[in-house]
């Protein structure tokens, strides 16, 4: 598959919809073209990066309903670029992390000048009721912090329960990914990789409850790709889209410029909108015929055999997750109440041509990586199966008989099952009548 005269059937380009210049019939054409040239980077480059900076900012403002799950529209994006640290990677994320805050201190200025402006039309200041109330909207939106509670470049669980909705932005940290990612214990490690593979919630120790599912946008280094990988292999699990650009983008770039002011403004509406919701999502419904497209992908995928042949080709039902994902973006970004073909198509082909591309780059990483097998890690496993192990490692072990009264309706097969599957790949073991973690 690393030939694409080789590509299974089902993942090459539709000839109408397979190309990044098919974009040009939406509404967020100008912004996605702008961006490019105003960086000097390919315009996949361009999609990628602006769509999963505006999934991140809407959240969870729009749900996808499917009979295989059910679906928000932030993802994952790794980014490699061959400069280190690329202006225009940080610039479509840029109003969740640098400018949020600002942006809530405005709002509760504009919140209080109308109370001001209310008690002037009455002849009268406002009621200290009004000021109360003003005061604990400031607690809630802007002093308790609500920036660090959509957005961090943390890798540590839990985070910060969020009052907007459940989603999580986990930036690369200043350190760089492949630092940060050295500093985890086994633990905090098999729960990131838990919680970006599969959207879990995870409960701390104490009983605090995680404010939800995490997605990263990251980037790393060209030259520092096959170290991560190597170090992680626990990453090729985790559904995220992968962009490897080869055009070196601008090293200086005007902040005020269109597009960079641009997706700020675009950023700082949908993060609204957002808001307002208050975790409220609207329902994309999937049982018309808008949808046939990923029903025939899906049925075509399971007379492929070349899939499931491949450690870092996404299985056809991430690859249908990802292109709910971009779906759902584009609708949203369109203003329809409901995705058209165009955004149907368009989402399944880029999450088509990301998922080859994807793993084109990560089997080139992974070549000059013997070891990768060496490093236990939860790919493949069931959620019931990654439950029983995380929750051996958060109770520091437990006995066969505990472990089963911790699971509603654990049957012993079914508990013997799952830790000889766990065994078999070490990340489990037996120790003195005890089931203990089996990684250092």
């Amino acid at each position: 598959m690393s030939d694409p005269t080789h590509t299974p059937k089902c993942l090459r380009p539709d000839p109408d919809y397979g190309h990044p210049r098919v974009f040009k019939l939406t509404k967020i054409w100008k912004t996605l073209d702008d961006f490019a040239k105003a960086y000097a980077i390919e315009l996949e480059a361009a999609i990628l990066a602006t769509l999963a900076g505006l999934a991140h900012a809407m959240g969870g403002l729009v749900r996808t309903s499917t009979t295989f799950g059910s679906f928000e529209p932030p993802f994952s994006l790794l980014l490699v670029t061959p400069e280190a640290d690329p202006v225009w990677a940080e610039v479509p994320v840029r109003f969740l992390t640098h400018e949020f805050d600002a942006s809530m201190r405005q709002n509760l200025e504009m919140y209080l000048n109308q109370k001001r402006m209310e008690g002037c039309k009455k002849d009268e200041e406002p009621s200290d009721t009004s000021l109360k109330e003003a005061a604990e909207l400031a607690n809630r939106l802007y002093m308790d912090g609500l920036v660090e509670r959509i957005t961090t470049s943390s890798l540590l669980f839990p985070f910060p329960r969020a009052p907007i909705d459940n989603h999580v932005l986990v930036t690369t940290p200043p350190t760089g990914i492949t630092r940060a990612l050295r500093q985890l214990g086994p633990l905090q490690k098999f729960q990131l990789e838990n919680a970006l593979s599969t959207g879990a919630r995870l409960v701390a120790p104490n009983g605090v409850r995680s404010s939800g599912s995490p997605s990263f946008y990251w980037q790393v280094c060209k030259r520092g790709l096959g170290e991560l990988i190597s170090e992680n292999p626990w990453m090729i699990g985790v559904p995220f889209a992968l962009l490897k650009t080869r055009k070196v983008g601008k090293a200086k770039m005007n902040p005020l410029s269109y597009p960079a002011l641009d997706l700020l403004h675009r950023g700082r509406e949908l993060a609204a909108k957002r808001l307002a919701t208050m975790g409220n999502s609207r329902q994309l419904r999937t049982n018309g015929k808008v949808f046939q497209p990923y029903q025939e992908f899906l049925e075509q995928t399971q007379k492929d055999q070349h899939l499931g042949r491949c450690e870092t080709i996404l299985p056809p039902r991430r690859i249908a997750e990802l292109g709910l994902k971009f779906t759902s973006i584009l609708t949203v970004l369109e203003g329809k109440r409901q995705p058209d073909l165009l955004e149907v198509m368009l989402g399944l082909e880029l999450a088509k041509r990301t998922a080859l591309k994807r793993h084109r780059v990560l089997q080139e990483a992974l070549a000059h990586s013997a070891d990768r097998d060496a490093q236990p890690h939860l790919v493949g496993l069931s959620s019931r199966e990654r439950a029983v192990f995380l929750r051996v490692l958060e109770r520091n072990g437990l006995t066969k008989t505990e472990l089963a009264r911790s699971f509603n309706r654990m049957r012993k097969d079914e508990r013997d099952e799952i830790l000889a599957n766990l065994c078999s790949r070490r990340l489990l073991k037996l120790k003195d009548g005890n089931v203990i973690a089996a990684v250092a």
